[in-house]
C-alpha cells in the first residue's frame, strides 16, 4: 500500500477548502454522518474505505456546499476492512438518495457485495462515480459494478503529479465551470482508446494523455463515470476548487436519470387478440417521453407498439393485441429524461396472447382508469389523424379543431357515448369540406367537467 498524505495535512488543507473547522477524531467503524444541505435536490451517499474517516465528512459538507441546492445531504458509509458488508441501496433510493460516490484508500470489507449493489442502485435508476483506489488493484470494487457498468478498466495508479491535458468534451455537464486542474497525485484510469465499452467516452484526459480525468457511461438509463482521482488528495492549481466542482458535476450528472416501472401486464395474464387492455407503468416525474414495446419470445426480441411524445396521465395505454398468440409475450416501457437519459422496464414473467376466439376474462378487460384525450397519430399530419380519448363513465362528448385565431374548423364529436376507449378521425377538412390550410391547429375535448387540448400541425 502508497503511503498517503499525513491526516494532518489533509485536514487542514480540505478544511481550508470548505471554510469548515475540522477536529481530528473518527467516528466508530461503520457509523454514518449526515451532513444536511439548505437545497431541494437528491441526497448523495458516499461510501468509502478511507483511512481518515472524518475527513470524508468534511469532504461531504464540501459537496453540500458546493452543489448550489442539488443535493440536500450526503452521508458517509463506511465500507473498509471492519465496515460494512450489506449495502442497503433499495432504501437508499427509496429515502431520496440519487447519487454514491465510491472510492477505497484500503481493501473493501466485500468486494463483490459492493459492486452489485452499486449495479442494483443504478438499476433502480441511480447514478454511480467512482474515484480513485477504487479501479486499481489491489482496492477495486468488483462484481457488477466492474463487470456491466464502470467506465475504466482496471489499472495501474500513478503517484506523481499530473495536469488536464486534452478536453475532449468540454460541454458536457461533468466539465460545466471545470478548464484545468493539477492533481497532486495518485491518477488512474484507460486512455480514451482503451474504456471497457463503446458506450464509455473519455471527457478529458492528463497531460501524458495515458490517464482519463472523467469518463462516463449512459446505455438504458445506467449513468455511470469513473474520475481517476482520489478524492481526498489535495489539488494545488490556478483553479482551486475545480476538483470538487467535477466531483458535484459527476454526481449531479449520474444523478438525473429517470426510473420506470412495468405494472400491467406483469406476468401471468391472458390477453386475447383484437381485444384492448391497458398497459400500466409507474415512472419518476423526471421522465418526458415514452416508447411502449411487446414480444413474443420472452424477450429476445421487440416489436414497437407507441411512441407518446408526452407521458400520458394516467400513465396507461390502450393496447389492441395483436393476432400473435404466444404464451411468452412480454411488454417494455422505456422512458427518457430531456437530456435522453433513458431507463427501461419489463413484464416480470411471461403472459399469454390468446387467439381472438377464446373465452374472454371480464376481469382483465380494459376498462379507463380516468378520462383522457391522447396524443394524435399522426402528427404532424399531412391528410389526416386520429384522435382517441377515454371514458370511464357515459359522458357527454364535444370534440372541435380550432385553428389559432380560436375559431372552430371542425366538429367532430358532439353528443353523449358510453364508456371506454373512443375515436374520431380528422381528415384535415372543415366543416363545409374544404381542406384546410397548412399551420398549427388546437383539438379541444370536452367530457362532463374535464377539459383537455392537443396541438395539431397541418403539413401539406
Amino acid at each position: 500500500m502508497r503511503m498517503r498524505q499525513k491526516v494532518v495535512v489533509l485536514t487542514a488543507l480540505i478544511a481550508m477548502l470548505s471554510g469548515v473547522n475540522h477536529a481530528n477524531t473518527s467516528p466508530a467503524i461503520g457509523d454514518a454522518r449526515n451532513v444536511k444541505g439548505r437545497g431541494c435536490g437528491s441526497k448523495v451517499m458516499v461510501c468509502h474505505a478511507a483511512f481518515y474517516r472524518d475527513t470524508v465528512a468534511t469532504l461531504c459538507q464540501m459537496l453540500v456546499d458546493s452543489s448550489d441546492g442539488r443535493f440536500t445531504s450526503a452521508d458517509t458509509y463506511y465500507i473498509g476492512s471492519g465496515g460494512h458488508t450489506t449495502f442497503p441501496v433499495t432504501d437508499w433510493y427509496n429515502q431520496g438518495c440519487r447519487a454514491i460516490l465510491a472510492f477505497t484508500e484500503y481493501p473493501p470489507a466485500d468486494t463483490t457485495a459492493l459492486g452489485d449493489s452499486l449495479g442494483r442502485f443504478i438499476q433502480l435508476g441511480g447514478g454511480v462515480v467512482e474515484a480513485v483506489f477504487a479501479d486499481c488493484t489491489p482496492n477495486q470494487i468488483k462484481g457488477a459494478w466492474r463487470s456491466t457498468y464502470a467506465p475504466f478498466r482496471v489499472s495501474s495508479p500513478s503517484g506523481t503529479p499530473g495536469s488536464m491535458g486534452t478536453v475532449r468534451q468540454p460541454f458536457h455537464p461533468m466539465m460545466s465551470g471545470v478548464s484545468a486542474i493539477s492533481v497532486g497525485g495518485f491518477r488512474t484510469g484507460n486512455n480514451n482508446g482503451s474504456l471497457r465499452g463503446p458506450n464509455c467516452v473519455s471527457l478529458a484526459e492528463y497531460t501524458d494523455a495515458g490517464l482519463c480525468l472523467a469518463a462516463c457511461f449512459d446505455s438504458a438509463g445506467g449513468r455511470a463515470a469513473s474520475l481517476g482521482l482520489f478524492p481526498l488528495t489535495y489539488w494545488q492549481s490556478s483553479a482551486s476548487g475545480q476538483w470538487c466542482r467535477l466531483i458535484v458535476n459527476a454526481l449531479d450528472w449520474t444523478a438525473v436519470g429517470p426510473s420506470v416501472g412495468v405494472t400491467v401486464p406483469n406476468g401471468g395474464e391472458t390477453w386475447h387478440a383484437d381485444s384492448v387492455y391497458n398497459i400500466t407503468w409507474t415512472q419518476t416525474d423526471n421522465g418526458v417521453k415514452d416508447s411502449i414495446y411487446y414480444s413474443t419470445n420472452g424477450g429476445s426480441s421487440w416489436t414497437g407498439v407507441a411512441f407518446l411524445a408526452t407521458p400520458p396521465a394516467p400513465l396507461q395505454y390502450a393496447w389492441t393485441v395483436p393476432a400473435t398468440p404466444t404464451t411468452r409475450a412480454r411488454v417494455k416501457v422505456v422512458t427518457w429524461n430531456e437530456d435522453d437519459g433513458r431507463v427501461e422496464d419489463a413484464s416480470n414473467a411471461n403472459f399469454t396472447i390468446g387467439s381472438s376466439g377464446g373465452i374472454e376474462q371480464p376481469e382483465n378487460k380494459a376498462l379507463p382508469l380516468a378520462i383522457a384525450l391522447y396524443q394524435p397519430y399522426p402528427n404532424p399530419l399531412a391528410t389526416g389523424t386520429q384522435l382517441r380519448y377515454a371514458l370511464p363513465l357515459q359522458a357527454r362528448v364535444e370534440l372541435h379543431v380550432y385553428d389559432v385565431t380560436g375559431a372552430m374548423v371542425r366538429r367532430l364529436v358532439e353528443g353523449t357515448q358510453p364508456a371506454g376507449y373512443q375515436r374520431a378521425y380528422w381528415n384535415g377538412c372543415d366543416d363545409r369540406g374544404r381542406t384546410a390550410a397548412p399551420g398549427v391547429y388546437y383539438c379541444r375535448f370536452k367530457a362532463g367537467d374535464f377539459q383537455a387540448t392537443q396541438k395539431l400541425v397541418m403539413h401539406r
